[in-house]
Order: structure tokens, then C-alpha cells, then sequence
């Protein structure tokens, strides 16, 4: 049988009916994960902005062209990040010299550090 299986809660098996020479890099990419069905297929189909992951940080928010806020995840099986949260300032439409001056207000040291 070929196809993607999921045995059991912790195997999952990619079965192809001939070898194809890039998978292990396909595999690799940013954009491929393997995700909970159930969470996809919840009501709402809301997956695509309201993502779920086993990473260093836990998805809390996004704001679309606004911001995207992650938050330490203390269950992560290399430990508790350093950083408490993350957040990912977009910046839609804004001159450069703006966003950095921005920046700047909220790392006031990044600058004179180098």
C-alpha cells in the first residue's frame, strides 16, 4: 500500500511506489509538517491562523499585517527558551526609516551596540 499511514500515535510512514531522490530535502523544507488531521479538519476551518506546533515558542496571536506574537513553550523537549515572547512587527506600506525608527523604540540599545 502506498501513500502517507499513521500506524500508530508516534509513526509516520511515507510509502512511494518508486524512489524519488529528493524527498529527504523535500522533507526538509519550511514548508512541509506534519500536522494533527483533527486539528485541520476542526469546524471553522480556521487552521491556516490558528497554527499548532511542538517548537521552542507556542503561536498566541496574529494580527494580519500587524503582528504575530509567540510566546515561550515550557514543554519544549530541548528545554524553555531564553526569550519570553516573540513578536513579528509587520510593517505594510511604511518607509524603511520608519519601521527602523520603530524598531528603535522598542530596542533602544540595538543600535549603539555595535
Amino acid at each position: 500500500m502506498q501513500g502517507l499511514q499513521a500506524p500508530d500515535r508516534y509513526t509516520f510512514r511515507i510509502v512511494l511506489e518508486e524512489p524519488l531522490a529528493p524527498l529527504l530535502t523535500l522533507l526538509g523544507l519550511a514548508t512541509t509538517a506534519v500536522v494533527p488531521q483533527e486539528e485541520v479538519e476542526k469546524p471553522g476551518g480556521d487552521f491556516g491562523h490558528a497554527p499548532v506546533g511542538t517548537g521552542p515558542f507556542t503561536f498566541v496571536r496574529w494580527q494580519p499585517n500587524q503582528e504575530i506574537v509567540l510566546e515561550a513553550n515550557d514543554q519544549y523537549y530541548a528545554g524553555r527558551p531564553f526569550l519570553d515572547t516573540v513578536v513579528f512587527k509587520i510593517i505594510v506600506g511604511a518607509r524603511l526609516e520608519e519601521a527602523f525608527a520603530e524598531f528603535l523604540t522598542v530596542c533602544p540599545t540595538f543600535y549603539t551596540d555595535f
